[in-house]
């Protein structure tokens, strides 16, 4: 399978529902919302992940309502997995055999 320097990709967290990404200024993460809201989050992508959502922590005063996301988030994914719903998401940027005009398209997630 030739896909040139793209890549496949498939998040699929099980029991994970969170990504953690520690920078030098900021704490990005990742987390599942099961695709209803969480104050203080945003949706990762309506299209490709709108079961995930996302925040930053850039000061310590923002540590709890980290703590209390993450928290509402590990409920989200426990509900989710006893009810057999889907809680993966397409992360790649290719499939194979995709045409060199369509190669940056990201598409869908539907396994």
């Amino acid at each position: 399978m030739n896909i040139r320097a793209k890549y496949i990709g498939v998040y699929s967290p099980e029991k994970a529902f969170a990504s953690i990404e520690i920078r030098p200024t900021v704490i990005k993460i990742e987390c599942f919302s099961r695709g209803e809201p969480i104050d203080g989050t945003k949706v990762v992508n309506e299209k490709f992940s709108p079961r995930w959502a996302k925040f930053s922590i850039k000061s310590s005063d923002q540590v709890e309502i980290g703590i209390r996301i993450l928290k509402e988030s590990h409920q989200r994914i426990k509900t989710a997995i006893h009810a057999g719903e889907f809680t993966a998401y397409f992360s790649g940027g290719v499939k194979p055999g995709e045409d060199e005009k369509s190669k940056n398209r990201i598409v869908d997630d539907k396994l």
